[in-house]
């Protein structure tokens, strides 16, 4: 595919709003890129896993903390924590 091809989260092609979380979504291509705002206190167990009805998100994922930080604990029992600074 050529050429160029410009999205702004502001104009999502999907909002997805569980507890505590928002979620815009933005399709290009083949691509798919999400914009994800937690609220404090906010964790899957609570917020997203009654929604999913997984025991954890089985989505592989890509991302950048902007602001806050995030700690995240895989089912492999590994854990680490991202940040902004």
């Amino acid at each position: 595919m050529s050429g160029f091809e410009m999205r702004d989260f502001n104009s999502p092609d999907e909002s997805r709003t569980p507890e505590k979380t928002r979620v815009d979504v933005v399709r290009m291509g083949g691509a798919t890129a999400g914009r994800l705002t937690f609220e404090p206190g906010w964790r899957w167990s609570e917020c997203v896993k009654p929604v999913a009805g997984t025991d954890s998100c089985q989505a592989r994922h890509v991302g950048v903390v902007q602001e806050g930080r995030l700690h995240v604990v895989h089912e492999d029992g590994s854990e680490g924590e991202m940040g902004t600074g």
